[in-house]
């Protein structure tokens, strides 16, 4: 049985090329890698941090206690100016996360394929050799960053804290930056199962009524706050939709004339859309592939409706995300609101419960990723 203070997370940190490293300085590590933000920085990293080899791409892997790692994450998911209340709840949450990686709770990378359709997602599977990487695919870790007392105070008043279920074991807590007014459960985004604690169900929250440009500046960090995601909108050509089928998906559907959502969660966000094109047509699938295929990188989210103009696609969408779990934007109204953070957990995560984690059904010592 491990010891609160003994579980280690190993993080496997993406950079630009080859890891450039001066002493415990990632000089060309990455963030937001393959989304409109990607950017390049260098990366400190806690004195307590291990380097441990390599990923099998080439990340630099390093081992640090789980209350070491949350240092940073509260300091690159959140900012310090933020409701106390919210960052409670956020280092709960984040928690919650990372063990849910090391024991091994989150679901496996997955999906089938034929000539006519094609449904897959990404998850634990994805990496291999380690438990997390440092960016968005997981959770921000950007490395040592100045932690003001009111990021110090979070972390420090739910220490070992995590949100189980009801047999005692650690929750899968996902969330995302804006659910776009409603919750989207599980089996939309990743494996066909759903669970209790994370269901689909409206977030009154969310709405921009609820919560100010000033207060989202003050919630979110700099890069989060600037984007218009509650509703949005962009177009795409049937061109890059043709090309982004053959490149990332391997398929080929000739000249595309229909985008037709089949299957949507009750958020609205499609997990099946059929693409038609000149040449035939194919289903893809979930909820990550439909924003991979309409993007340069990847769209916001897959809530949306199609209005086809001419050669190209008007895309309406809602939120930023897959919408499952915790929404960043509306759990800081709710802050805001004068809401506590038992409070935005139970609406966002109901059906579970907090515990210290040693009190936990299952802690075990953290084992080797498994080999894919």
């Amino acid at each position: 049985m491990a010891q609160e203070q003994d579980v280690k997370v190993r993080v496997g940190i993406l950079t630009d090329g080859k890891a450039r490293i001066e002493g415990h300085r990632i000089l060309n590590a990455v963030m937001g890698h393959g989304f409109h933000w990607q950017q390049c920085y260098e990366l400190l990293l806690p004195p307590e941090a291990e380097f441990c080899g390599e990923g099998p791409c080439g990340e630099t892997v390093v081992s640090m206690p789980v209350e070491v790692y949350l240092r940073s994450v509260v300091a690159s998911e959140m900012n310090p100016a933020a409701p106390a209340e919210f960052l409670r709840a956020h280092a709960i949450v984040s928690r919650s996360w990372v063990m849910g990686k090391i024991l091994r709770v989150h679901a496996q990378g997955g999906g089938t394929r034929s000539a006519e359709e094609l449904r897959v997602w990404a998850d634990t599977a994805a990496h291999s050799g380690f438990d997390v990487c440092n960016d968005d695919h997981c959770q921000r870790f950007q490395g040592v960053q100045p932690l003001p007392s009111s990021l110090r105070e979070a972390l420090k008043t739910t220490e070992h804290i995590v949100l189980t279920d009801a047999a005692g074991q650690v929750i899968d807590a996902r969330f995302s930056k804006c659910c776009g007014g409603f919750t989207e459960a599980f089996s939309t985004c990743w494996q066909d199962v759903d669970y209790p604690y994370l269901p689909a169900q409206p977030d009154p929250w969310c709405d921009p009524s609820r919560i100010s440009a000033a207060q989202m500046r003050q919630a979110l960090k700099d890069y989060d706050a600037d984007t218009d995601y509650y509703r949005w909108q962009t177009c795409i050509s049937a061109a890059e939709v043709a090309a982004n089928l053959r490149e990332r998906f391997g398929m080929n559907v000739g000249r595309i004339t229909a985008l037709e959502p089949v299957s949507r969660g009750l958020s609205g966000r499609i997990h099946r859309l059929r693409v038609a094109g000149t040449e035939g047509a194919v289903l893809l699938g979930k909820e990550l592939a439909v924003r991979r295929l309409l993007s340069p990188t990847h769209l916001l989210s897959s809530a949306f409706e199609v209005e086809r103009q001419g050669d190209r696609f008007l895309l309406r969408g809602r939120g930023w995300g897959h919408g499952v779990g915790m929404c960043q934007t509306g759990a800081a109204a709710m802050a805001f609101a004068g809401k506590s953070a038992q409070e935005i957990l139970a609406f966002y995560y109901p059906a579970s419960k907090l515990a210290k984690l040693a009190k936990l059904a299952k802690i075990a010592t953290p084992q080797p990723s498994p080999e894919l």
